[in-house]
């Protein structure tokens, strides 16, 4: 038997990225994953790093497929056994903001 723990209420992403960048001071530079995926593009050749294409390679081909919503776990069998995963809703702008105010102290610039 595999559980997957996650939550199990989708959410769309851009409301859920919306709350990180502006908590991170950031929300006039959020953009759409293409628009990411470019950037990122830039960096990664700029960079000149022999281990770019590998990168870039698993972005477009692996990480858009997860990033974007196309991974999704089934949790029913998680919730079966799992009271607390069984009653759990979305995952509140409040916590969203908790979270990212933590990682903020323990990471530097932010």
């Amino acid at each position: 038997m595999i559980y997957h723990v996650e939550n199990p209420v989708r959410q769309e992403w851009k409301t859920v990225m919306g709350v990180i960048a502006t908590e991170l001071g950031q929300s006039s530079i959020l953009v759409d994953f293409d628009g990411w995926l470019e950037l990122a593009r830039r960096h990664v050749s700029a960079s000149n790093k022999p281990s770019g294409d590998s990168l870039m390679d698993f972005f477009q081909n692996q990480f858009q497929h997860m990033a974007t919503g196309g991974v999704v776990l089934d949790t029913s069998e998680a919730q079966q056994i799992s009271p607390t995963l069984k009653k759990t809703g979305q995952v509140s702008v409040e916590t969203l903001e908790k979270y990212v105010r933590a990682w903020k102290a323990t990471v530097s610039p932010y």
